[in-house]
């Protein structure tokens, strides 16, 4: 179902992670190579609770947004943008220029 990172979106259960992956989502998404952070309720299937830090649970499942045909990063404005409707903004933005 998740063929590579950037077709995941990370969901971090509310804790004493959550505030670390609020103030640097960009950061860390870029990091890890996944299209999405978010802070939610984590449950079902693909959740994860980390040995090694205590209170870090996560669930990963696949990013439900169009795939940019130029960074192949999932976004919610893919198929949105007038004249680039298959970039995320910030590659139509780069093509523009």
């Amino acid at each position: 179902m998740i063929g590579s990172g950037q077709d995941a979106l990370v969901t971090i259960a509310p804790g004493p992670f959550a505030d670390l992956f609020e103030t640097s989502t960009r950061e860390i998404r870029d990091a890890l190579i996944v299209s999405g952070i978010a802070v939610g309720e984590v449950t079902g299937p693909g959740v994860y609770e980390s040995a090694a830090y205590p209170g870090l649970k996560v669930a990963v499942q696949k990013a439900p947004w169009g795939k940019c045909e130029r960074c192949w990063n999932h976004a919610p404005e893919v198929g949105t943008l007038a004249g680039s409707p298959e970039l995320c903004p910030r590659c139509a933005a780069a093509v523009r220029k």
